[in-house]
């Protein structure tokens, strides 16, 4: 835990400074009033994203270990020093029982991090794939090994660049539970204003954000899975929407902030596509005030966020969108067969209508064969988030009679765009844990304006129903911790977190090498290296090392 504490505190301190580097030289660049103050959580979330591009960029021509540390950790300094982050900043005090709350979130928070990881995907692929990040740049025809090595997913370039393996301790997997960390802080705002009087839409959401968040996402916290991430970013993308609106800020920190998020979510996961609505929303708006200069750099803004993650997915699999093969524009001899492309999306559909049987079988099926199974397949508890994000447009238009909130064409837009997440959730790969951004979203969005209707109808005074509000929480994160709590580990998690599971592989090999092959029952996981799931005799090492890169060689 200790470990934990210490790199918690260095990367949001990173976070933080590039974060705010940033949004101050975009809105100078942009000629933005900067009159409107952002709080050090949405900075430093801003921060993680910039983090992450220049990390994706930077992997392309090197390994993201010692050196790319340094290079970070020089530009902290140098923005610590030129620009005094701190001091440009607006805080203000928090009650008692905020940071009693805020204090219990950590310590779960610190808890769960130091678990072992037990994501399943994580010992497919996650660790083997952070493990290559941190070994080499970019290897060309990486997806040819393993096919979900080609998947791109720039979170685990951030976890690579924060895994500090060099160091010879283990390779610390963090990033997750920072990023949660972070929300809440950001989340715990919406409390506090309500402690302040100021009840808002956006408020509101957050409040329900802090126990939505542990209940979906406790078991994903101590590993580098992703889709935790977008999900989370979802969430705070929407409500800084909200608070855009509620301000009445025609262009200012929080739409660059929205704009720069969105697309960065688009490189951790590609089913975050109709999040791209926002971006396109703030720049429709600039078309219509001719403000050209403002389009100009927010296309360039779009442009160096997405570009390092193109170029490394071309790269790694021959494709710009793997595994979509409809975009087919380069010939490389490492590019990945476009009949295994196909064979690896249809295989992600199959999985996620029906998991754990035949995925081919699943394909063939129609909606009414499939849809009923994959019903009764959810919890008791996914059953019911999901049937109330079916149903939440009739919820909204009934939300207009007892909310006193205006409910204006900008705040449904927002909406649309959630339940265009649902619908393309749900028509992709309808695994619940790949929705959870769009379907407990969309339920919050309006299950918020019946929170702030149940406010108003108590009184004027807020006092009361805040402190009670407060008081579940913090029951509530009390017992998430105490449920948390993995006594049978605790010493030997003092000072570092649990590792990896152990690999379970054997050597086995390719058509001109060897590589390890996970052996029955086992999994690769991290420590033995490379590891893929099943040989690949038809693959073959482009050059006498595997930074070379892989190509599927004659049959």
């Amino acid at each position: 835990m200790i470990a934990a504490i210490i790199i918690f505190a260095y990367s949001f301190l990173l976070f933080y400074y590039y974060g705010f580097a940033v949004i101050k030289g975009l809105l100078n660049l942009l000629g933005v009033n900067q009159s409107e103050k952002l709080s050090i959580p949405t900075l430093t979330l801003v921060g993680v994203a910039v983090v992450t591009i220049l990390a994706s960029a930077l992997n392309l021509v090197m390994p993201l270990g010692l050196v790319f540390s340094i290079f970070l950790f020089i530009g902290g300094i140098i923005i610590y020093f030129l620009m005094h982050p701190f001091k440009q900043v607006d805080t203000y005090r928090r009650p008692a029982s905020v940071w009693i709350l805020l204090i219990l979130a950590v310590l779960t928070v610190l808890e769960i991090a130091t678990h072992r990881p037990n994501v399943s995907d994580t010992a497919l692929y996650h660790a083997q794939t952070i493990r290559w990040f941190e070994t080499y740049p970019a290897v060309p025809g990486l997806g040819n090994l393993h096919h979900r090595l080609a998947f791109n997913s720039s979170w685990l370039v951030l976890n690579a660049a924060f895994s500090f393996a060099y160091l010879g301790f283990r390779s610390f997997h963090f990033m997750g539970a920072i990023l949660l960390l972070i929300c809440l802080f950001y989340f715990v705002e919406g409390l506090a204003d309500f402690f302040q009087s100021r009840l808002s839409w956006s408020g509101a959401i957050k409040v329900l954000c802090i126990p939505l968040s542990f209940h979906l996402f406790s078991s994903e916290v101590s590993s580098p899975a992703y889709d935790m991430p977008v999900s989370l970013l979802i969430f705070v993308i929407v409500i800084l929407w909200i608070e855009m609106i509620e301000e009445g800020s025609e262009f200012g920190g929080r739409a660059v902030a929205v704009f720069l998020l969105s697309i960065f979510l688009l490189t951790i996961k590609l089913s975050a596509l109709p999040i791209l609505g926002f971006p396109v929303w703030i720049l429709i708006k600039q078309f219509r005030n001719n403000s050209w200069r403002r389009v100009a750099i927010l296309f360039s803004l779009a442009l160096l966020t997405t570009a390092p993650w193109m170029i490394r997915s071309l790269i790694l699999s021959g494709y710009l969108f793997f595994p979509l093969s409809q975009i087919d524009l380069f010939s490389f001899d490492w590019k990945v067969p476009l009949e295994q492309v196909e064979s690896v999306r249809n295989g992600i559909v199959g999985f996620a209508r029906l998991p754990g049987r035949d995925w081919q079988t699943a394909l063939t099926m129609t909606p009414s064969q499939w849809v009923p199974v994959w019903f009764e397949n959810l919890t008791f508890n996914q059953q019911g988030i999901f049937t109330l994000a079916l149903f939440s447009p009739i919820l909204l238009w009934l939300a207009r009679f007892v909310s006193p909130i205006a409910i204006s064409k900008q705040y449904v837009y927002g909406y649309c765009i959630l339940y265009a997440g649902v619908i393309f959730w749900f028509l992709s790969a309808p695994d619940i844990r790949f929705g959870y951004g769009y379907v407990a979203g969309v339920c919050v969005f309006v299950m918020s304006l019946f929170l702030i209707a149940l406010f108003h109808k108590i009184g004027p005074n807020l006092k009361l129903p805040t402190y009670v509000t407060c008081l579940a929480l913090i029951v509530f994160q009390g017992y998430t911790l105490s449920h948390s709590l993995e006594l049978s580990t605790i010493r030997e998690r003092i000072f570092l977190p649990s590792d990896y599971i152990r690999s379970r592989a054997d050597a086995c090999d390719i058509s001109n090498g060897t590589v390890y092959c996970r052996v029955e029952g086992g999994q690769c996981n991290y420590d033995k290296f490379p590891c893929i799931p099943s040989p690949r005799p038809y693959v073959e090492m482009r050059g006498p090392t595997f930074q070379d890169g892989f190509r599927v060689g004659s049959k």
